[in-house]
């Protein structure tokens, strides 16, 4: 036990306290922060922006929570089930006046298989991926290439099947329900280029690009009196703040965490004298009493007062010139530190012989 917990002790987390609250810090918060991202991008798609753009519309969830209505980013209150044929989200929503929790159901299928004008109507709502090729195209060859460009097969479309808002265990209104029969989930389009009230199934991308408008059009909630306008005004307020503390909580984090690990690099690779140390004292008792020194270097060994070389973490690596009767020398000593002894242990010692010139030969190794 006591060698397995030797060796562990030579990887960083283990070494001290500190360091075990560094790298627990460390990693739980960059845990947070990718469990975090993880799940607003399993909410970062079509049907949760449609749902939200839903209940910003509906007048009695606006009464209740206010408005504007924006999704709660947390990891622990927002769950999603994902599938290849539709999904399932349990989120949170907030308005100026509260919160509320959202249930949302989906259903998901590709161009290939919306071949008739009813699928087409329900599967109303294009996937993120297809929106960005529709603006790319549109940004880099304008809108008239969206006329001749037919929707990939593979490209998905979304369907709400229902969107829940539990107030209470027995108490739910559905925004979207469905048992009811609906007349019409797009808006009518006008324009004659446009589907018309959906009698046919989209074949372009200018159809989808067109219904997308017309449907975003109809977004957000006008403000009817002074006090509603001023109750947006300080929930928008109140969320940039709510963002600029995220960050600067953030940036004090990171300089926290980077102050303290600066410190403890520095104070690893700090530069110990030598002098007066353990490991000199115990070189220098070596050397007296050895006798192959004695008897090459001759009596009244003396040490100067000097060394070359330092301490760094637990190696000890210098060495330190010497006077005798005989000749003089220079004694080279590697060293480390023992914590589970607390003890320093020599690991090699050399001695040279110095001549007036300061060349060191002759060099013979002792340990």
């Amino acid at each position: 036990m006591s060698v397995f917990y030797y060796k562990l002790t030579n990887f960083f987390p283990f070494k001290s306290k500190t360091h075990f609250m560094l790298t627990f810090l460390g990693f739980s918060g960059t845990g947070y922060f990718i469990a975090r991202y993880t799940n607003e991008q399993r909410f970062n798609n079509a049907a949760v922006q449609e749902a939200i753009r839903l209940l910003s519309a509906n007048t009695q969830i606006v009464e209740l929570i206010g408005y504007p209505i924006g999704l709660v980013s947390t990891v622990v209150g927002n769950r999603a089930i994902i599938s290849d044929q539709g999904s399932s989200y349990f989120f949170l929503v907030r308005g100026p006046r509260g919160r509320l929790n959202i249930s949302l159901s989906t259903e998901i299928k590709s161009q290939a298989e919306i071949n008739n004008p009813t699928l087409a109507k329900e599967f109303y709502l294009p996937d993120n991926e297809l929106k960005l090729m529709m603006e790319e195209l549109k940004t880099k060859e304008g809108e008239a290439v969206l006329e001749k460009t037919d929707i990939p097969k593979n490209q998905k479309f979304w369907k709400i099947k229902s969107l829940v808002v539990d107030l209470a265990p027995d108490y739910q209104i559905n925004i979207v329900n469905p048992n009811e029969k609906k007349e019409n989930e797009l808006p009518k389009l006008s324009n004659s280029s446009d589907l018309q009230e959906n009698e046919k199934s989209r074949q372009f991308l200018i159809e989808v690009y067109r219904e997308e408008r017309k449907r975003k059009g109809t977004d957000g909630y006008i403000a009817k009196s002074e006090e509603e306008i001023e109750e947006i005004r300080q929930f928008k307020l109140r969320e940039t703040y709510r963002k600029v503390g995220y960050v600067r909580f953030y940036l004090f984090m990171i300089a926290v965490f980077g102050a303290m690990g600066t410190y403890i690099y520095l104070m690893k690779n700090k530069r110990k004298k030598i002098q007066g140390s353990e490991i000199q004292y115990i070189m220098q008792q070596f050397i007296f009493n050895n006798h192959q020194i004695k008897s090459r270097f001759g009596e009244n060994l003396k040490f100067v007062q000097t060394s070359r070389g330092s301490i760094i973490d637990k190696t000890a690596e210098f060495e330190q010139d010497f006077l005798a009767t005989k000749a003089f020398g220079t004694v080279f000593t590697k060293g480390t530190y023992q914590e589970k002894t607390n003890t320093w242990k020599i690991d090699s010692i050399k001695v040279g012989i110095k001549n007036k010139k300061g060349e060191i030969s002759d060099i013979q190794k002792l340990i």
